[in-house]
Formats: C-alpha cells, sequence, structure tokens
C-alpha cells in the first residue's frame, strides 16, 4: 500500500507540472506538447533538474536561473494540489476505475479552475477532453450507464444554456460564457444530472458572495462569465463549478443520504 502512495504522489505531482504547463500555453494558443518548458519573462528553455515538479521551484529559491525574475508559486502549489488530490481520491476508492474516472475529473477541474480564474475563459480543447474522456471511461462500465451519462450531460447543459439566455434576455447584457454552458455538459457526464445541481448550487453561492465582495471595492455591476461588457469586473463562474465538482465527487455518498433523510423527514 505504501509503494501505491508514492506511486500515486509521484504521478499526482507530474500531472500537476503538466497542468501548469496547459494552463499556461492554451489560453495563449502555444503548442502543449511541441516546446521544451520555458521561463515565462525570459523564454529560456529549462533543464531537466529545473522541471522536477516542487523540488525545482524550490533549489531555485522561486526564481529563474537565467533572468532571475520571480515565477510565480502557484506552480509548486498545483504540483501539490494534484498530489493531494490523488491521494485523498486513493484513500476513497484504491486502485479501481473509479479512482482513475475520479481523477481525470478533478485533474480537468483544477485545470479549469487555474485558466478560467486567470483568463476567464474555458478553452474548447480541455472541454472535448473532457467529454472524450467522460464518454471512454463510462463506456468501459457498460451501456446503461453511458446512456445515463449522456442523457445528464445534455440535461446539465441545456439547464445552464436557458439559464444564459434568460439572463441576458432579463439583464440586457451578457451574463455567462458558453464555457460555462459546455463544462456543465462535461461536469454531468461525469457526475449525472442530480449531483450537477447541487455543484450549480454551491456554484452560484460562491460566485454571488464573490461578487458581493468585490463589489465592496468596486461598482456594484457584474457579469459572471468570459464576455465583454460594460461592467468593471467578471465572475470566473467556471472555476466556482470547477471546485464544486471535486467536492461533490468526493463527498456524493454523504450528500445523497442527506437529501434521501431529508426528503424522508419530509413526508
Amino acid at each position: 500500500m505504501i509503494e501505491s502512495f508514492i506511486i500515486v504522489s509521484l504521478l499526482g505531482l507530474s500531472l500537476g507540472s503538466f497542468i501548469n504547463v496547459c494552463g499556461y500555453r492554451l489560453p495563449r494558443g502555444v503548442s502543449v506538447l511541441a516546446l521544451r518548458s520555458f521561463c515565462p519573462s525570459c523564454n529560456h528553455c529549462l533543464t531537466w533538474y529545473e522541471l522536477i515538479p516542487v523540488a525545482g521551484y524550490t533549489l531555485n529559491r522561486g526564481r529563474c536561473r537565467y533572468c532571475k525574475e520571480r515565477i510565480s508559486p502557484s506552480y509548486p502549489i498545483v504540483e501539490i494540489i494534484s498530489a493531494a488530490i490523488l491521494i485523498v481520491l486513493l484513500l476513497k476508492y484504491t486502485i479501481t476505475l473509479e479512482f482513475a474516472l475520479s481523477s481525470i475529473f478533478c485533474l480537468l477541474m483544477v485545470l479549469i479552475a487555474i485558466i478560467d480564474w486567470k483568463h476567464l475563459i474555458i478553452p474548447n480543447q480541455i472541454v472535448i477532453m473532457g467529454f472524450i474522456f467522460g464518454l471512454a471511461m463510462k463506456a468501459l462500465v457498460n451501456s446503461n450507464v453511458l446512456v445515463h451519462a449522456i442523457i445528464s450531460s445534455i440535461g446539465s447543459l441545456v439547464m445552464v444554456a436557458i439559464i444564459l439566455l434568460l439572463s441576458n434576455l432579463f439583464f440586457k447584457k451578457e451574463t455567462m460564457g458558453w464555457g460555462d454552458v459546455k463544462l456543465a455538459g462535461v461536469i454531468g457526464l461525469f457526475l449525472g444530472f442530480q449531483n450537477f445541481l447541487i455543484i450549480l448550487w454551491m456554484a452560484a453561492i460562491v460566485g454571488t458572495l464573490y461578487a458581493l465582495t468585490r463589489s465592496g471595492k468596486e461598482n456594484a455591476h457584474f457579469a459572471i462569465g468570459n464576455l465583454q461588457s460594460e461592467i468593471d469586473f467578471k465572475i470566473p463562474f467556471g472555476s466556482f463549478l470547477a471546485v464544486a465538482g471535486c467536492i461533490v465527487l468526493y463527498f456524493q455518498e454523504t450528500i445523497s443520504e442527506l437529501i434521501q433523510s431529508w426528503l424522508t423527514y419530509a413526508q
């Protein structure tokens, strides 16, 4: 079991490093695979030991070895978070298909949360990857699960699309990006429509609190999503959906029990 934890930890750190690469390159239209990793300040290609997760950042004291510019601590933080996620999921599922499915979902959500938080976009490449992995993994279970997952995905996507269109009509401005709609489809595919409703509720609450916090410092007008409008700031709603998705995935059995208890009590 200790060997499994070591392997999963190293895998998580490595995947976290790859998430950092994707998080930097995809929004800028830079190839993820064609180029060696480089310093974002001086574009100098990094050596293999500088690319060792966490250790490379620590040994260089958070600075580029060539231009001495400070490197964001978000890079090792993402690597540690990715490793921690895999360890937590390993404790919950052991080495099973459910562990693989949950790991793929959570790491995709980490990548989406990072990009949407920094750039207010959700690249189509990531959404497509999510659909491909989700469909493939569900198909490995059985056809009934796959059909149910597709229906849940469509239901989640359509629901958020309706919310987007109605809110745009009501506020007479763009209030949510279509990337959030596509993300809803991915989350629904992995976790089901019922869980998505809980995720949407959680993200809406956190998004509202975030907006109120920001409006205390700036004007109270805001929008959700990535589309331009006459506003002072925008909310990375996809980031809140992604984080809520990881939380609900881990606690979905407990949440289902609470809902069932509440329904029984209400009767």
